[in-house]
């Protein structure tokens, strides 16, 4: 059957229902009462949802024409993220050992939390592991950059293979990180850990500490741009399906209009690293797996929103079977789900179009409300 005629046939056997049919059709759900009032929901940041959007509402709030790309580096799947377990150094040989089993299970990266501890041999921390083949991310203080700095000079590692980011908790001083900005073309030297909040306020947070970074970094236009295509944010995936999705979105969109404003003409997007990262997750009416439930809608809304990399804790980190639990998720995700094979899942979907507007907008107007201070 040509295809015009199953989508003829398809139009005439469902046609296009209105939001009054709907509202009627919901509100014998709801024992006659309002389905808008009774269905609406608030996030933390207050704002209202409702439970049906049309192209009319959407329409309304003048949804941006981005959607996420197909992945650059990917080019047998249309979404690509780093499964990046985190690895807690507190001991480098034991931290190696972890690091080694995640990335020969199927891990594509490792986020190291190293801190201030200036003891740590990266000898010991990274041995066998082949970096130019894998991502490193590294949640450090200044000490550790120059320690970092100097095992990939003293190791003569090929610099232009070198992938992964520093996190850092406060804004780092540009001459920690000069190497890392001239030397790693694909490593995001200055990224940032956002503090949980709601949705609206850690993408605020987000805009100001990125903007001050920048501008601590940067003393020309070449500077600004290069500080700009090293951001990254590394976020908490929300409690809420839908605000880890939105979220991720209208960042990507906000930051890329700050780009603009540094004068980063050739700046997309798609080109912001956004890492997301969990925390061990408890609740007795969902044990004994309660973690593996979160993380695993908490990895399905971070990759439909857009992740690049993606940090999913056990609830025990010396766990072994809890630490595979964990990294096995987002492999599920991949191999077995296929999140893999579509580039933007909710692109054209009324619903998620005004919700990320609408956190877009008030997310906005509290950076603004920031920056001017």
């Amino acid at each position: 059957m040509p295809e015009n005629s199953i989508v003829s046939t398809l139009i005439q056997s469902f046609p296009p229902a209105s939001k009054d049919q709907w509202k009627r059709a919901a509100s014998r759900e709801v024992n006659d009462q309002d389905p808008f009032k009774e269905l609406s929901w608030k996030n933390n940041d207050g704002i209202e949802f409702f439970p049906y959007y049309d192209r009319q509402d959407s329409e309304a709030y003048s949804p941006s024409q981005f959607q996420l790309p197909m992945a650059k580096n990917s080019p047998s799947n249309a979404r690509a993220w780093q499964s990046s377990p985190f690895v807690n150094v507190r001991d480098a040989k034991k931290a190696n050992i972890i690091s080694l089993d995640h990335l020969v299970n199927g891990a594509d990266a490792i986020f190291f939390n190293v801190g201030a501890r200036l003891e740590i041999s990266y000898d010991v921390l990274l041995h066998n592991i082949e970096w130019q083949f894998c991502s490193l991310f590294f949640c450090v203080q200044p000490e550790e950059s120059e320690k970092i700095r100097k095992y990939i000079t003293d190791s003569r590692l090929p610099l232009d293979q070198l992938t992964g980011g520093f996190f850092w908790e406060t804004i780092p001083k540009k001459n920690t990180i000069n190497f890392f900005l001239n030397e790693l073309k694909d490593f995001n030297a200055l990224g940032l850990l956002i503090a949980p909040d709601s949705p609206a306020r850690e993408i605020s947070h987000a805009l100001l500490q990125g903007v001050r970074l920048v501008e601590e970094c940067s003393h020309s236009l070449h500077d600004r741009i290069a500080a700009v295509n090293n951001i990254a944010f590394s976020l908490p995936a929300a409690a809420s399906f839908a605000d880890t999705i939105v979220k991720l979105k209208a960042l990507r969109g906000l930051w890329f209009q700050v780009a603009q404003a540094f004068g980063a003409s050739d700046y997309h997007p798609e080109d912001l690293h956004i890492h997301v990262r969990t925390e061990p997750w408890a609740d007795d009416a969902y044990e004994p797996h309660g973690n593996m439930i979160f993380t695993t809608l908490a990895a399905m809304a971070s990759v439909i929103g857009g992740c690049n990399a993606l940090t999913l804790k056990a609830v025990e980190e010396y766990n072994t079977v809890m630490n595979r639990v964990a990294r096995n998720v987002s492999s599920i995700l991949r191999e077995e789900a296929h999140l893999n094979k579509v580039s933007d899942p909710t692109s054209g979907s009324y619903a998620f179009e005004v919700m990320t507007n609408q956190i877009a907008k008030t997310a906005w107007k509290l950076f603004q409300s920031e920056i001017r201070r």
